[in-house]
């Protein structure tokens, strides 16, 4: 079986809302007719615009660990082995009272760490040392799936 992978783009899911709200905050810098505060705005937006473009999280899960890359602001693949792995779940998770909303997050104590970019459902790694990471996924069983057959195959014990 080939290992879990997914890719998810914050462009793709969020532009119905992001375009609109970059050109609402266009419109008073435009309306004023400043032309310092033009010239930023078409420097700063579509950098803004590109940033929203390369934003995504690659998420690989396979006989060696749990492999995160969220871009741009990851160069390498995080690589959590199973043995650094405590607990592994894949459950449903409020992303704004738990971690404080989407992207990258972590918490207060450097306990707990989220990856996501939208959705609910995510695969949570609670790690030897207590902390706990929450990696964000849309495609919720076909993760579970693919963990049994993990947890069946090489004996995983993390895996509930």
């Amino acid at each position: 079986m080939n290992p879990f992978t997914e890719t998810q783009s914050f462009f793709k899911k969020w532009w119905p809302i992001t375009i609109p709200m970059i050109v609402v905050a266009m419109l008073p810098v435009l309306l004023t007719q400043q032309m310092e505060s033009a010239l930023v705005s078409f420097i700063v937006i579509p950098l803004v615009i590109l940033l929203f473009t390369v934003l995504s999280l690659h998420t690989r899960v396979d006989d060696i660990g749990v492999h995160i890359r969220f871009k741009p602001f990851m160069f390498k693949s995080k690589v959590v082995k199973w043995s650094e792995i405590a607990k592994v779940e894949v459950r449903e998770y409020s992303p704004i009272s738990e971690y404080g909303g989407w992207g990258y997050r972590k918490g207060w104590r450097r306990r707990k760490i989220a990856y996501n970019i939208a959705g609910y459902n995510g695969l949570e790694l609670t790690l030897v040392d207590g902390t706990m990471i929450m990696v964000g996924t849309q495609h919720k069983e076909q993760l579970t799936s693919y963990l049994q057959y993990l947890k069946t195959k090489y004996a995983i014990t993390a895996i509930q």
